[in-house]
């Protein structure tokens, strides 16, 4: 199951699937990773080994974050995110899972 995970204080995480139940749409990923109400650019955030719970049940687990999280107005770090990175992560971030084409999936 994809999740959002929030930049809130109590890292509040939203379980989310795919509009057409199979990928998420690049739209729909922008709308995720927004914090400020407009799409955001997005990139994928290399996560940490076994550092997030799905990551023992599927070797495909990522995590995509609004790449200009801290100039769009974020100043607050994603704690859980950061925790699962190489480096600070601002905003919502969608934890998702890709297929062998490289579709994000949930």
């Amino acid at each position: 199951m994809a999740q959002i995970v929030t930049c809130r204080e109590d890292g509040l995480r939203i379980n989310v699937k795919p509009a057409n139940g199979k990928f998420f749409t690049l739209d729909e990923i922008q709308w995720l990773v927004s914090t400020n109400n407009k799409p955001a650019y997005f990139q994928h955030v290399p996560l940490q080994r076994n550092s997030y719970e799905f990551n023992a049940t599927h070797p495909f687990t990522v995590m995509l974050c609004d790449e200009e999280g801290l100039v769009h107005g974020e100043d607050e770090i994603n704690e859980f995110a950061t925790s699962c990175s190489f480096s600070d992560i601002y905003g919502n971030v969608l934890i998702c899972n890709t297929d062998s084409e490289g579709e994000y999936i949930e």
